[in-house]
């Protein structure tokens, strides 16, 4: 027979290992939507960084992108700029963290000499009033990376999908 403090031991324990098994889930604690998505252009750029994880080597930053045709299939050439604007809703003030973008690409063999089908680089996105707006935009700008196929850019947090839009490179 369970005593009374035991079966509130008992119940508080199976309580904790649900929550626990629900957090290892990882339900993804906010909303994801595609705001527009084609080839765009920059409109003022950044310093780059070294962003070992990518087939260039590296990540530039972008002030800001003007949509030039919401077209999902997109000419491989160099120079070319493609991805989404995305809005988050149900977010907290400040910096989201443990977000991060992915391109699932086509193989390609960067300047390391290393042949890679994802690239991947911290994301930076800011909350007010419980939503974000930002932009992910992948641009050829190595011969190397002009390759054909099927592109898959996303955004993850905490190594989840959040949103994922595809591209044909043609």
């Amino acid at each position: 027979m369970i005593s009374k403090l035991h079966h509130f031991f008992y119940v508080a324990l199976i309580l904790f290992c649900l929550s626990a098994s629900a957090a290892q889930t990882g339900k993804i604690p906010f909303q994801g939507t595609v705001v527009e998505a084609g080839i765009f252009e920059a409109v003022g750029s950044g310093a780059c960084s070294a962003a070992p994880d990518t087939a260039a080597g590296r990540t530039c930053d972008l002030y800001e992108i003007r949509l030039v045709e919401s077209n999902r299939n997109v000419k491989a050439e160099l120079g070319v700029t493609f991805g989404f604007r995305y809005r988050l809703d149900g977010v907290p003030y400040g910096e989201i963290e443990d977000l991060e973008m992915r391109a699932i690409h086509p193989s390609m063999k960067g300047s390391d000499g290393i042949a890679r089908d994802r690239s991947t680089a911290p994301a930076h996105a800011f909350g007010r009033n419980g939503r974000a707006d930002d932009f992910i935009v992948y641009t050829l700008s190595e011969p190397f990376e002009v390759v054909l196929g099927q592109w898959h850019l996303q955004l993850l947090h905490k190594g989840r999908v959040v949103i994922s839009q595809e591209f044909i490179l043609q």
